[in-house]
């Protein structure tokens, strides 16, 4: 099967008309379109199978897509044209230097920003791993098109699957998935379910006219339709996404149109008369099969006015693209009040938006933390894997160590490092010591009724698989014996240690299940005081 990519839907494609025996050049571009777009959907009714149409807004910003890899606990986040590697935020910082990733950065500084609300990015982890989360990047002041929105985001419209022959998963799944973990989605309609050409035919015909009338305020740029082959032989309401298009508002043309013009100016591409002519006759063609929001004499007076406020007091290139949505927007204000603008005029509108756009920022790069060591303490069994995964990720631990003491190396200033022991470990006065921070937790007679819990319930050892002491559940029957043995003496051989070798730089837990907000330890080196700040444990 042919992956499509999307394309721009035109009226003709839409009349029902036999183009394709067509022998002129336009009538052969219309009936390769038509293929194109609808081969896959009439093949599928043709066998029986039925056709879901979906159709998604089009949010208005810059491309953005975001995968995670699990085999090195990393995203990777892309604009349209470069990707990087980040486990989380301050690794951002290594692609600083180079401008070619700057709009990938603000990509992923929005994707952690978006990872603070994420109820358990564990599970998004799985739902993400060997697919490619699509969105567009939206409002950002420094990055107009032609819609406004009040706040920077990633709004969320696809999943893509690696290796599939499909051009993304079913909208319908993709927007529960997003649903599951918070992330910001667009707009998305069923409009029916086909298994008859005909009516098929007459649904596209409807949107066509409805999306071409409506404005950008109700329609953003526009929509995608998505077609979705349902099997017949399937009782299910989600299949496969076989091909996409675009049915754009005439509203989002024309401004985009005007904007091609005014680029024009400056280069000295026209004057103001002839510019303006041409942006008249091509809005008139296009509004040929379809009327736009507002009467066509009022686009035409915003066109006048822009163009001539360009051509008269002149403007930069570089703010007609990157901050386009303040500068029509203004000139839409004029012509709904019937005004033509002075320099004056038109500088104390742009002045106001800017600094409505100032409250817009998109969230900084924090320095990293300074380098350090966190050791967990606990007996065998007692804290399963997705815990110390959870407080890695909280901590922004570049590794978790094995729990051999004896084998650790000293931490450099730059790195953060999770160790968690499940073995008693000796513990002295050395260079192992600076920038280590400690943690004992479950050394209680309830912690150690925990333990045996987990190494009786056999259904959980799948949590365990870093645990050393897992191997020797089933050959050291007297594993169980000893925890009951050890009881508080546990805790008291532990803590002794502590007090002697680290006496300002350690915190117990009887039952670290009922902390909630353990955290990110700041270790201050001279005094080897730390800091318990803000990180969700369990």
């Amino acid at each position: 099967r042919r992956v499509h990519g999307d394309y721009d839907q035109i009226q003709e494609n839409l009349q029902g008309e036999d183009v394709r025996r067509s022998k002129s050049k336009v009538g052969k571009e219309k009936a390769a379109n038509k293929e194109n777009i609808f081969l896959d959907a009439d093949v599928a009714i043709g066998v029986g199978n039925k056709i879901k149409v979906c159709k998604l807004i089009k949010a208005n910003g810059e491309n953005a897509q975001v995968s995670y890899v699990k085999d090195i606990d990393t995203f990777i986040i892309a604009s349209k044209n470069v990707s990087i590697a980040a486990r989380n935020i301050y690794d951002l910082s290594e692609y600083q230097d180079e401008d070619r990733y700057s709009f990938a950065i603000l990509i992923a500084q929005q994707w952690f920003e978006i990872l603070q609300k994420v109820p358990d990015v564990r599970e998004l982890k799985k739902d993400m791993c060997h697919r490619t989360f699509v969105a567009e990047y939206c409002g950002n002041p420094d990055f107009q098109h032609l819609v406004k929105y009040s706040s920077i985001d990633l709004h969320f419209y696809a999943i893509t699957e690696f290796n599939s022959v499909y051009s993304c998963m079913d909208p319908e799944i993709s927007l529960q998935i997003f649903k599951k973990h918070g992330l910001t989605t667009v707009q998305q309609y069923r409009l029916g379910i086909f298994s008859d050409w005909k009516a098929f035919n007459e649904t596209l015909k409807e949107q066509f006219v409805k999306v071409a009338g409506a404005g950008i305020d109700e329609e953003e740029e526009g929509s995608v339709l998505y077609f979705v082959e349902l099997k017949n032989d399937i009782d299910n309401e989600f299949g496969n996404t076989v091909t996409l298009c675009k049915l754009k508002t005439l509203e989002y043309r024309i401004y985009r149109k005007l904007r091609e013009k005014l680029k024009q100016i400056p280069k000295g591409k026209g004057n103001k008369s002839t510019l303006y002519t041409k942006t008249v006759n091509e809005i008139n063609e296009l509004c040929r099969n379809a009327q736009p929001k507002r009467p066509l004499s009022f686009y035409f007076k915003v066109c006048q006015l822009a163009i001539n406020y360009v051509a008269d007091y002149g403007c930069q290139i570089q703010k007609l693209v990157s901050r386009f949505t303040d500068f029509i927007l203004t000139f839409v204000e004029f012509a709904e009040k019937d005004i033509v603008p002075t320099e004056a005029d038109f500088k104390n509108a742009i002045t106001k938006r800017e600094k409505q756009n100032e409250l817009i920022k998109a969230p900084p790069i924090p320095n990293k933390p300074k380098g350090g060591r966190l050791v967990i303490i606990t007996p065998p069994m007692y804290l399963p894997d997705y815990i110390i995964d959870d407080l890695k990720d909280a901590i922004h631990a570049d590794t978790i160590e094995n729990d051999d003491w004896e084998k650790l190396s000293p931490v450099d200033n730059d790195q953060i490092k999770l160790v968690h022991i499940t073995v008693l470990p000796v513990l002295k006065e050395h260079q192992l010591l600076k920038n280590t921070y400690f943690v004992t937790a479950g050394l209680s007679h309830d912690g150690i009724d925990v333990c045996i819990k987990n190494i009786d319930d056999l259904s959980c050892h799948e949590n365990f698989k870093r645990d050393p002491n897992l191997a020797k559940v089933e050959s050291h029957p007297e594993l169980k014996e000893n925890l009951h043995k050890l009881g508080n003496h546990f805790q008291e051989l532990i803590l002794t240690q502590l007090k002697e070798v680290a006496p300002n730089c350690f915190t117990n837990f009887e039952d670290i299940y009922s902390v909630v907000n353990l955290s990110l330890i700041h270790i201050s080196e001279p005094t080897r005081q730390a800091e318990i700040s803000y990180a969700v444990f369990c």
